[in-house]
């Protein structure tokens, strides 16, 4: 499968722009010319969970809600024989595909403002004839597409610590603990009621019990002890773990402080997550300005994860940095930009093989 372009019509900022891509796309320009837009437009159309709210007034360009809502991405499923998302969408689609252009598909949705509700409703097209697309039935806000399709949304100021704990179920699956790690939770839980026993135990915790119970019995005399029990519970004791820094030839460990450190191991985290990803979704990442609190080596490290690594196979990265596109080939740039109005255009980069070769030299 190829990303080969995307439509945006009355949307925010955009009027009408339609622009080439590859599956690796570097969009830049000015700041709040429209790059933020850009990418939601894309969630609008992939991520369900964007898509739920509807579109408000303000999605609308200049507010006219007389005009559609249009966003329409096009595919390339040429490389169906050997590709395996191209033969995925095909399994998904079945008839939408008509024998007119087999080689190109389309996605869309549309956003008709209904007055009375207040709310643009989206509606899903898909098929290979833009003239003729079909329309995508609905479960909810659920639609056949959300079975195609995960985009994955990179904010400019990704938090370690949330994108850790949000994730810490799948990170640790109790699910697959094997036989080992389960003698080791069954020891661990043992060692968790004899601490707390030995909490419970405490005579400052005995002398608490003895004065609340007399002061309960001075309000209402009842044959009752009140007891203070420790519910120190080690079924969640993946919940306590923390990731630090252990340097190689060292025994110390320490904090993960620095914002570039945590922001490149938060993506280590989201890498590892979409690898462990079960089912055959195709990933789209939407990355936004990752060259925040990098320094250059770290930006040239990331651009060598984005551009050469399978993980990445499509992407939508929105920078500032040169950095960032030190690996850059066979990409889309888009410029974004103001003119009377919000523009797009875009070139496909190629490096030839001889700049190549004088770049790592």
């Amino acid at each position: 499968m190829k990303l080969i372009s995307l439509e945006i019509e009355n949307f925010r900022n955009f009027g009408e722009v339609k622009i080439s891509l590859t599956n690796q796309n570097v969009i830049f320009g000015m700041n709040d010319v429209g790059k933020t837009n850009f990418m939601f437009a894309l969630r609008f159309l992939l991520d369900k969970e964007i898509r739920k709210n509807g579109f408000m007034i303000s999605d609308y360009y200049k507010n006219n809600i007389e005009e559609i809502i249009r966003i329409t991405l096009g595919v390339d499923l040429s490389d169906r024989e050997n590709n395996d998302d191209s033969k995925h969408i095909i399994s998904k689609v079945g008839g939408a595909r008509s024998s007119d252009e087999l080689d190109k598909f389309y996605f869309q949705i549309e956003g008709v403002y209904d007055k009375s509700e207040e709310i643009g409703i989206p509606k899903m097209y898909w098929g290979n004839n833009l003239e003729k697309l079909i329309e995508i039935g609905h479960n909810g806000y659920f639609s056949i597409i959300d079975n195609l399709f995960k985009v994955v949304y990179v904010d400019p100021v990704i938090d370690l610590e949330k994108t850790f704990s949000k994730n810490r179920t799948r990170l640790f699956n109790q699910a697959k603990l094997d036989d080992s790690d389960i003698e080791i939770s069954n020891q661990i839980k043992e060692l968790a009621n004899l601490l707390n026993t030995k909490i419970s135990s405490m005579s400052l915790i005995q002398s608490f019990q003895t004065t609340i119970t007399e002061e309960y019995k001075k309000l209402k005399n009842e044959h009752i002890n009140i007891e203070m029990k420790s519910e120190l519970s080690i079924s969640g004791y993946f919940s306590n773990l923390i990731p630090y820094i252990k340097r190689d030839n060292d025994d110390n460990i320490y904090p993960t402080s620095g914002d570039g450190r945590k922001k490149i191991l938060a993506y280590s985290i989201l890498n590892h997550l979409i690898q462990l990803q079960e089912g055959n979704k195709i990933i789209i990442y939407l990355i936004e300005e990752p060259e925040n609190s990098l320094h250059r080596s770290m930006q040239i490290a990331l651009s060598k994860q984005l551009f050469n690594s399978k993980v990445y196979n499509y992407f939508f990265l929105s920078t500032h940095s040169s950095e960032l596109l030190y690996e850059m080939d066979n990409a889309s740039l888009i410029r974004v930009y103001s003119q009377s109005g919000t523009l797009c255009e875009s070139y496909i980069y190629h490096v030839d093989e001889e700049y190549k070769n004088v770049k790592r030299n």
